[in-house]
C-alpha cells in the first residue's frame, strides 16, 4: 500500500540497523553475558552508576561498557518501563543511539572520563572483568526498576541467532526489511484494537527504532498517537496459544490490506510458524 511506503521516521533506520547488528554480534561473542550473576552485576552497574552518569551527560549520548550496554538495550525494548524508570530514577529519559566501532571507541572514552570523574575507578571500575566477578556487591542490592532486566536479557540472548543467517548486511535486504517495518507500523495504525505480531525482519527494525528512545516516542506519537509497546514476555508459540492466534490474525490482516503474503522473502523465516523448528531461511510463509 502506497500510504505505508510514505511513512516517514525522524531518523534513517538503515545505518542504525547495521550498527545494531554489529552490537548484537559483539554481545553474542561474550558467553558471560548469558550468566545470571554477570547480568545481575550489570543491572547493578546500570542502575546505580550508568543512568546517573548518562543523565548528567545527556547531551553527549554516551556509549556504555558492553555489559551495561546490553542491559540498557534490553530496558529500551520495554519503552513504557524504560521511560517511567528513567524519570523515576534520574528525572530524564536518557537518550541512546548505535555507533560504529570507531564512533563507539570515541564515545566510550568520553564516558570513561566522566565515570572516573564522578565515581573514581576503584570501587566500581568502568570496565568489568568477567573473570574477576565480585557478586558480593549485589547480594544486598534491590533494584528499583519496574522491569526484570536479568530475565529480559536472557530472553533476548537468542535474538542474534534468529537473524544471523539472514543477509541483513545486504543493502537490498535491509531496504526490504525497512519497507516491511513501515507496513507493520501502518497496519498497527489501521487496526489499533488488534495485538499484531511482527516477523523477525520487522522485529529487528522495531528493536532498532526503540533503541533510539526519543526518536521512537516522537515517531509513534506522530504516526499512531500512542506509544506502540513491545512485549517479549510471552514466549509460548504453540498452536492455539495467544501468541500463535495473534500471529495468524496478523497474517490474515496483512494479506487483506496489502494483498501479499505476510512474509514472502525466502530468506526471512516466519516469526511464529518456524520458531520451534528453527528453519532459518528455508521456508516460505
Amino acid at each position: 500500500m502506497e500510504a505505508a511506503s510514505k511513512l516517514m521516521f525522524s531518523i534513517d533506520l538503515l545505518p542504525q540497523v547495521s550498527k545494531h547488528i554489529e552490537f548484537l554480534e559483539r554481545v553474542a561473542e561474550v558467553p558471560d553475558l548469558k550468566d545470571e550473576n554477570v547480568l545481575r552485576r550489570a543491572v547493578y552497574r546500570y542502575e546505580k552508576y550508568w543512568l546517573p552518569l548518562a543523565a548528567v551527560h545527556r547531551d553527549k549520548c554516551l556509549a556504555a561498557p558492553l555489559d551495561i550496554e546490553w542491559i540498557w538495550h534490553c530496558h529500551m525494548l520495554s519503552p513504557n518501563n524504560y521511560e517511567s524508570d528513567c524519570i523515576s530514577l534520574v528525572g530524564v529519559v536518557v537518550s541512546h543511539t548505535f555507533y560504529n566501532k570507531q564512533e563507539r571507541e570515541q564515545s566510550l572514552q568520553v564516558a570513561k572520563n566522566g565515570w572516573v570523574q564522578m565515581y573514581g575507578d576503584k570501587d566500581e571500575p568502568f570496565t568489568m572483568e568477567f573473570s574477576k566477578l565480585d557478586i558480593d556487591a549485589v547480594e544486598t542490592f534491590r533494584s528499583s526498576l519496574s522491569y526484570d532486566l536479568v530475565a529480559a536479557a536472557l530472553r533476548q540472548s537468542t535474538f542474534y541467532d534468529k537473524i544471523s543467517s539472514i543477509e541483513y548486511k545486504n543493502e537490498n535486504e535491509l531496504e526490504n526489511a525497512n519497507e516491511r517495518y513501515k507496513q507493520y507500523i501502518y497496519l498497527c495504525k489501521l487496526l489499533p484494537q488488534l495485538s499484531l505480531t511482527p516477523s523477525i525482519s520487522m522485529d529487528l527494525l522495531w528493536h532498532t527504532h526503540q533503541a533510539n528512545p526519543h526518536v521512537y516516542k516522537f515517531d509513534m506519537e506522530k504516526i499512531l498517537r500512542r506509544l506502540l509497546l513491545h512485549d517479549d514476555t510471552n514466549t509460548d508459540h504453540g498452536e492455539g496459544s495467544k501468541l500463535h492466534k495473534a500471529t495468524q490474525l496478523t497474517k490474515t490482516s496483512w494479506e487483506k490490506i496489502y494483498n501479499e503474503p505476510f512474509e514472502s522473502c525466502i530468506k526471512l523465516y516466519c516469526y511464529a510458524q518456524c520458531w520451534s523448528s528453527k528453519c532459518y531461511g528455508i521456508c516460505r510463509c
